[in-house]
């Protein structure tokens, strides 16, 4: 890669690095995971930033790589997964402590337990005020396809009973 390419890659992690990092804490649920997302998903975007720079969006183009790196991991982790348990624990406990608000720790846990999909397009739609179109383009699937996950996931975060006043487990 030459210098100058490198030096636009930097300018451009720089500058969509917040962005980034709190779609990898919203799509993983924890700070640490959507820290790890966010550079391994970086260090995939330098192999390919020619190509990339190139594109009308960068940044979707990274979003789509933290997504699919993202799917890629949970399917080695289950098929990993060989944990005997007495108890499940709650979808709760994978929140980080440092997730801030308590608000923010509800919603983390609450979005930890939607399907995937439907968490990627409700953070983009909704956390990140993409368009049907835009959010269509960063997950690969058609416009369709956005507003039923969308539509489902909301009817699920809807019955969540953290977020519709439930709080008696607190």
């Amino acid at each position: 890669m030459q210098q100058e390419q490198a030096e636009e890659f930097e300018a451009f992690a720089r500058a969509q690095m917040q962005p980034l990092l709190q779609f990898g804490v919203l799509l993983t649920g924890r700070l640490s995971d959507g820290e790890d997302l966010l550079q391994s998903s970086l260090a995939k975007t330098l192999m390919q930033w020619p190509r990339v720079s190139r594109a009308d969006r960068p940044d979707h183009y990274v979003r789509r790589i933290m997504v699919n790196t993202h799917r890629t991991s949970l399917a080695r982790a289950w098929r990993r997964r060989e944990i005997s348990v007495s108890e499940v624990p709650d979808s709760g406990s994978q929140v980080d402590e440092m997730a801030g608000t308590d608000e923010t720790a509800v919603l983390l846990a609450a979005l930890s337990a939607l399907p995937k999909g439907q968490r990627a397009v409700v953070i983009l739609r909704c956390a990140e005020d993409r368009s049907e179109a835009e959010a269509a383009l960063i997950l690969g699937v058609t416009i369709g396809t956005v507003k039923s996950q969308l539509h489902k996931a909301l009817a699920r975060l809807r019955e969540h009973p953290a977020l519709n006043g439930d709080r008696s487990d607190r």
